[in-house]
């Protein structure tokens, strides 16, 4: 059997990357959960184990990682709000810098390095002008947030095993991406949600949106886990990837196409709340590299991915009542 460890496999990302490599009979997986984090979406299975321990403790983390012996590692645990990091700075800081470092340097005891992905994101690039996107790896790293600092922090320790120590760690920068199980705090399942939820009223429903002009990158979550697995198996140590579709659409379309796979009447209501000062008129990725190096390629269409996502909502509403908007 092959053991493939996961921090915060318990989270939307992370268990899709369950159910994807569970797909492989070989593979046994040890996931680390904190403490007091939700085990959501997932089942009981013979071949997965979890144990619930703080990354931050290094000591621990060193014990799991010598009893488990894992090959690969996806490092998945961290503060993943951008936000929120504003008023958590210091918390985003050490759990996604120190923790990463933690679990790096518990690798490093082990008697072979296990194959291990940090994962970015596009935050990193900052603001980025409309005329020079779609955004490369090449492009500079400006933060523009206290979790942009974090991740870049982390990648640039991972450049450093993977490069100057010649470790196999491996990066990515992964733009938007959503899908089934996301939580109603991101946009396209906020607005799934809505939606689901007003199908079970008789009268016109609100919907309640910010900036409807804005361009982003979706990417499905289950062509996500594949590109990360595609490129601890086939990318080069060190360098940075992009995991995005290399296209974009407005979040006002977003919108159009899940009312378009409902029979219900909505009304749009601007929601001052929602809007964003600092909000990028297009977020727009390349994922040249990541194709060229590992032969990765999306699976799923936008269209598929809100239909699977609205209908996610529809049954998560239908097992629970009453229903709010």
């Amino acid at each position: 059997m092959k053991t493939v460890l996961i921090t915060g496999l318990a989270g939307f990302v992370g268990s899709h990357l369950v159910d994807y490599l569970l797909q492989d009979s070989t593979i046994q997986i040890v996931g680390v959960i904190h403490p007091l984090h939700e085990v959501r979406h997932l089942e009981e299975h013979p071949r997965v184990r979890i144990i619930r321990e703080d990354i931050l403790k290094n000591g621990k983390l060193n014990k799991i990682l010598k009893e488990a012996q894992p090959e690969e590692v996806y490092n998945l645990a961290g503060l993943a709000h951008v936000h929120e990091s504003w008023n958590k700075r210091k918390d985003t800081l050490y759990t996604n810098f120190l923790g990463a470092f933690n679990l790096l340097e518990a690798c490093r005891k082990l008697s072979a390095f296990p194959r291990t992905l940090l994962i970015g994101s596009a935050d990193c690039y900052g603001i980025v002008p409309e005329n020079e996107q779609p955004i490369t790896e090449s492009r500079p790293l400006v933060p523009s947030s206290p979790y942009a600092v974090s991740k870049i922090a982390q990648e640039t320790l991972g450049v450093q095993y993977g490069r100057t120590e010649k470790l196999p760690v491996f990066l990515s920068r992964s733009f938007n991406h959503t899908g089934p199980r996301q939580k109603e705090t991101f946009v396209c399942s906020a607005f799934a949600r809505q939606v689901a939820a007003a199908e079970t009223m008789d009268d016109v429903s609100q919907i309640q949106v910010g900036n409807l002009e804005a361009r982003r990158d979706f990417s499905d979550v289950r062509d996500v886990v594949r590109a990360y697995t595609s490129i601890v198996r086939k990318g080069v140590p060190g360098e940075p990837y992009n995991v995005c579709s290399g296209s974009a659409i407005s979040i006002g379309d977003v919108l159009r196409k899940l009312v378009s796979f409902s029979d219900h009447n909505f009304e749009v209501v601007p929601d001052p709340e929602k809007f964003r000062p600092s909000d990028l008129p297009l977020l727009l990725g390349s994922s040249e590299k990541l194709r060229a190096h590992t032969g990765w390629s999306p699976g799923y269409n936008i269209d598929t991915t809100l239909s699977d996502l609205l209908n996610y909502w529809r049954a998560q509403l239908k097992s629970a009542s009453p229903v709010t908007l």
